[in-house]
């Protein structure tokens, strides 16, 4: 029983640890999706979306809860990405 209750902790701990890096891209990349153009406001709203999906899932802490939110670290963190290429891609030479 104590082992069931301490990996319930360390997945919530992990949990809370993933929320809390997904909150900070949004943080970040919201303010660089302010400046940038219209394609990326729209992959934005997607994200936005699966941001509020991943927080509401947190609050059930469980291994399918983990997941989503791990996802959508992926996706932002991929998003970041695709963001730094297209400002290389518009900066003239």
């Amino acid at each position: 029983m104590k082992a069931t209750v301490e990996s319930a902790q360390q997945l919530k701990q992990n949990l809370e640890q993933s929320l809390a890096l997904l909150r900070t891209l949004r943080d970040e990349l919201r303010v660089e999706v302010h400046l940038a153009g219209m394609e990326a406001k729209t992959r934005w709203e997607g994200l936005e979306r699966r941001f509020t999906k991943a927080e509401a899932m947190a609050a059930n802490v469980s291994n399918a809860s983990h997941t989503i939110v791990d996802e959508a670290v992926t996706a932002f963190r991929a998003f970041r990405e695709w963001l730094a290429d297209q400002k290389k891609a518009a900066r003239p030479n």
